[in-house]
């Protein structure tokens, strides 16, 4: 299930692409006392996960066909977290 309210922008460091914005700053909305960690961390992952999915729409506007995405490394082997980039 999807944390309630709970939005993260995940500009904790300088943002990357498609921004690349270094005065970017990130923000958690909604975060209560109440929130449990994993909330938190799902909250975090699927806002990471629209970042990617700006990049992708910003390649596909620019006339590239994005047939297929791989994920590889540590983060791959989370079945969470490739089924959030996936959707």
């Amino acid at each position: 299930s999807k944390p309630p309210g709970l939005l993260v922008l995940p500009y904790f460091t300088p943002s990357g692409t498609p921004f690349f914005d270094t005065e970017t700053k990130g923000a958690i909305f909604g975060l209560r006392l109440s929130t449990r960690r994993g909330e938190f961390i799902r909250a975090l992952l699927e806002g990471v996960a629209f970042e990617m999915r700006l990049n992708l729409e910003i390649l596909e506007n620019s006339g590239y066909k994005i047939n297929e995405l791989r994920s590889v490394g540590g983060g791959a082997k989370s079945a969470i977290w490739t089924q959030l980039k996936a959707d």
